[in-house]
């Protein structure tokens, strides 16, 4: 172990070794579980959530306001983005996004019935404005567990910035 022989000629007592070594598994544990593991996939489902919710506002200000010229530039946005067109119905578009939000919540703690709650929010909205507060409701609930993560990523000794490293613009700008 080349890393115990360092610190013990480095003088470091057998106690800072073994605490070193704590670190060091706990600190590599964090790494991959953000790389490779759950915490990576619920991150990811966030991320993708949060995209499309922002394009799901932008669709329903633009109907709120009648706004023609907004709604097909966010119809070439989400052909681009999804390589099919845009539904023409709000509340299916809403469904698909109410999806990944629960896709991105079923990485964390909570259950089933909670998760179908937070998609339930989602289907019954019949209008513009409640379909704004609905995405407004569920970007606060992503802030919090994406605070969650950051949080359980340093406590873990991840080493990098997490925001930059895992979050797109639209996760960061929460």
């Amino acid at each position: 172990m080349l890393f115990r022989s360092q610190m013990k000629d480095a003088g470091a007592s057998p106690t800072a070794i073994v605490d070193a070594q704590r670190k060091l598994t706990v600190q590599q544990k964090t790494e991959n579980e953000f790389a490779n593991g759950t915490a990576q996939k619920t991150i990811t489902a966030m991320n993708a959530f949060v995209q499309h919710a922002h394009t799901l506002e932008k669709l329903a200000q633009a109907q709120q306001n009648g706004d023609i010229n907004a709604i097909n530039r966010i119809r070439a946005a989400w052909q681009n983005q999804f390589g099919e067109p845009l539904p023409n119905d709000i509340n299916l578009v809403s469904q698909l996004v109410g999806d990944e939000l629960q896709k991105a919540a079923a990485g964390v703690p909570g259950g089933e019935a909670e998760r179908s709650a937070l998609k339930g929010r989602f289907d019954a909205a019949k209008s513009p404005a409640q379909m704004l507060d609905a995405l407004n409701q569920a970007r606060h609930l992503v802030k919090g567990q994406l605070q969650s993560l950051e949080q359980r990523y340093k406590a873990g000794g991840g080493s990098q910035d997490f925001a930059n490293t895992f979050l797109t613009p639209d996760a960061q700008a929460l």
